[in-house]
């Protein structure tokens, strides 16, 4: 049976989070501050969400859309989905790229507040390199 679960993340910033996704290349919508949006699911199910990818975007024949909802209890975005896509590989490997990008966008973040310049390096290998230097 496909239903919508909610996964707790360790995303506690919006700007990183559609930051990652933007860099991801993955297409979303946003909710505009103390809105959400609607996100539908198999069998006409439907679950909020502060940002949504809608289910055409991830190309993979899934059963719903991908969201993050803001938790004001935890201060953290919690991952709804439908328990089933994300055993698709589009749905897998773009979770895995929001991941790493929200992980670069608050590393780099970090350091700016520190007063550290930084260069993100795409490396030939998929990995990514962030060079920190002198502060400003």
């Amino acid at each position: 049976m496909s239903e919508y679960v909610k996964k707790n993340t360790k995303y506690t910033s919006r700007v990183h989070l559609r930051t990652a996704l933007q860099a991801a290349g993955i297409q979303f919508e946003e909710a505009q501050p103390g809105q959400t949006l609607t996100l539908k699911g198999y069998g006409n199910q439907q679950r909020q969400a502060t940002f949504a990818v809608r289910q055409r975007a991830l190309g993979d024949n899934i059963f719903g859309d991908l969201g993050w909802l803001w938790d004001g209890q935890t201060k953290c975005f919690v991952q709804v989905a439908d328990h089933l896509d994300e055993r698709y590989s589009q749905t897998a490997r773009a979770l895995r790229a929001i991941k790493r990008e929200y992980a670069v966008a608050a590393t780099i973040s970090q350091a700016r507040i520190k007063g550290y310049r930084t260069q993100r390096v795409n490396q030939p290998d998929g990995s990514i390199q962030i060079r920190v230097t002198g502060r400003i």
